[in-house]
């Protein structure tokens, strides 16, 4: 069981950039295929340094690996994919419970670093999509 757990923490990331550079190449995005590389670039990118600043300045004591960086990452990502099309959301759901299953499985992470990931990372892609709207409607 944990060997399919630390399969699966360690490839569903890597699915998810595939998914992403695959979305912008099919223009499903409402913005040019750079214009939305970028903002997932910083929407991701944004999160994930939230997530791990959380790590090195430790801001919950009993669990130094809050929030989960693997687990930011993919909701983020997905929050990306999401912002492109909607439909994503019934792919990318199930993928980020499965990721979130498997590091709690695997012992990478506790159950309250899932959840912190949960509530932090689909913040800055939303509002950098947000944005990248705003300026396109202008």
């Amino acid at each position: 069981m944990t060997d399919a757990a630390h399969y699966i923490a360690d490839s569903l990331n890597p699915l998810l950039i595939i998914f992403l550079f695959c979305t912008g190449i099919a223009r499903r995005a409402r913005f040019s295929v750079w214009k939305y590389w970028v903002a997932c670039a910083v929407g991701i990118g944004v999160a994930v340094i939230v997530a791990e600043a959380g790590k090195y300045f430790v801001v919950w004591t009993s669990h130094p690996s809050f929030p989960s960086g693997h687990e930011s990452f993919a909701i983020s990502a997905s929050a990306c994919l999401a912002a492109a099309d909607r439909r994503w959301l019934w792919a990318v759901v199930p993928l980020c419970l499965t990721m979130g299953w498997a590091l709690v499985a695997a012992g990478y992470h506790f159950p309250v670093d899932i959840l912190g990931a949960v509530l932090l990372a689909p913040w800055p892609p939303i509002v950098v999509f947000h944005r990248l709207r705003s300026r396109v409607a202008q």
